[in-house]
């Protein structure tokens, strides 16, 4: 996951993103000492997690902790459609596709693709996206499979970077990776 920081309207955020991640076990201390450390310092913390993963989230925070819920809904197809014509831009054809690029983090990762993504299938949307992390490098994709399979195995959100290798090394310096 990663974090960042932000300044809006004179108040100070610290967000993070795919926050399920510290409801794991091992992550509750460190989520509530970040939490007194926000609150002292006046800081709102943003959580951005899964629907699914909503709940467990909620459950790992503390009793006195105020929980402002926001669901960030799909895009309604007609507003994306106006939005393709004032902007210029064209939608997919395919309707997984389309279904898809209703989610905010999906119709950037689409707007990104050449001029000509119209045409695109969902298969070749996902592999755009991979050949963007991996830079095209087989060694990059070949690293970043092994790690998943390592975490796949290891039954936690983490792996230990004991098992990482040099190009692991070289994707969390480039922030392909994060710790």
């Amino acid at each position: 996951f990663f974090d960042y920081l932000n300044h809006v309207d004179g108040r100070k955020y610290f967000a993070i993103d795919t926050a399920e991640h510290l409801t794991d076990t091992n992550c509750h201390a460190l989520l509530h000492e970040l939490m007194a450390i926000l609150q002292k310092y006046s800081w709102n913390l943003i959580l951005c997690c899964r629907p699914h993963a909503a709940e467990a989230m909620k459950s790992s925070l503390s009793k006195d902790t105020t929980i402002n819920e926001v669901i960030i809904q799909p895009i309604p197809q007609r507003k994306l459609t106006i939005w393709s014509t004032e902007n210029n831009f064209c939608l997919p054809r395919e309707e997984k596709l389309l279904n898809l690029v209703q989610r905010p983090i999906y119709l950037r990762e689409f707007l990104l693709l050449p001029h000509d993504n119209c045409s695109t299938d969902e298969h070749s949307f996902y592999d755009s996206i991979w050949r963007n992390i991996t830079n095209n490098r087989p060694d990059v994709d070949e690293a970043l499979r092994q790690l998943a399979v390592r975490h796949a195995k290891s039954g936690t959100y983490y792996l230990n970077t004991d098992d990482f290798s040099n190009l692991s090394f070289s994707l969390l310096e480039k922030n392909i990776l994060s710790q």
